[in-house]
């Protein structure tokens, strides 16, 4: 199975899926290439929701779960 980080600077992580409007279009193209989340994809999403002072924490988050 694939992982992948899906990181929105001002999304909530709630908004991150293939129903909206501004991502579904991504899961789309995904799924063209045979990767579903579930099947043959994981989806890690985060969020700055909007507050830039927390962008460095987050980038360091997501770099953080990359395994060794």
């Amino acid at each position: 199975m694939k992982r992948i980080a899906v990181v929105s600077l001002g999304s909530k992580v709630g908004d991150i899926h293939s129903g909206n409007r501004n991502f579904g279009p991504f899961f789309h193209e995904l799924s063209q290439f045979g990767y579903v989340e579930g099947q043959s994809l994981s989806v890690e999403r985060y969020s700055g929701e909007g507050r830039i002072e927390h962008y460095i924490e987050l980038a360091h988050d997501v770099v953080s779960t990359v395994p060794i």
